[in-house]
């Protein structure tokens, strides 16, 4: 957005930062490059309130299990099945890598799992159902625009 030239409090309030930050990730591209503004510094960032080897345990049964039932974690389901709250899987499904790098490899190394073992989508729903479902929702998007 700055290379774009927009201005630094509309870059803040793009972001949800305040104008400082931006001030501050501009400074730090500038010094160090692309690699210092994307890695979280030490002593940065929110503490985690479990252990690493919780999220671990956490980030193995999402690559490895399902739920009983299901074809696929949520958020609740997981919380449930390893003893934490639903708030605290929230963050940890958004935000448990410490850098870009970290989240790619972590990003292709599911792809890679799932792109070795894959398994076929089932339909669980009728087409009726299913047919239903997009005319309750034609009549609601009508009735907004």
């Amino acid at each position: 957005m700055a290379k774009d030239g927009v201005a630094n409090t509309r870059i803040a309030t793009a972001l949800g930062v305040s104008r400082p930050t931006v001030l501050d990730w501009r400074r730090r591209f500038r010094e160090d490059g692309l690699d210092s503004v994307v890695e979280i510094r030490e002593g940065r960032g929110r503490k985690l309130a479990i252990s690493a080897r919780k999220v671990k345990g956490m980030v193995h049964a999402t690559l490895h299990r399902t739920p009983p039932g299901a074809t696929h974690w949520s958020c609740r389901t997981m919380a449930k099945a390893q003893g934490v709250s639903q708030l605290t899987q929230e963050r940890l499904r958004r935000g448990v890598f410490h850098s870009v790098p970290e989240l790619v490899a972590a990003i292709e190394a599911y792809l890679q799992h799932y792109n070795e073992n894959p398994t076929p989508f089932v339909w669980t729903a009728t087409a009726d159902a299913i047919l239903e479902k997009i005319g309750k929702c034609t009549v609601i998007l009508e009735t907004h625009h």
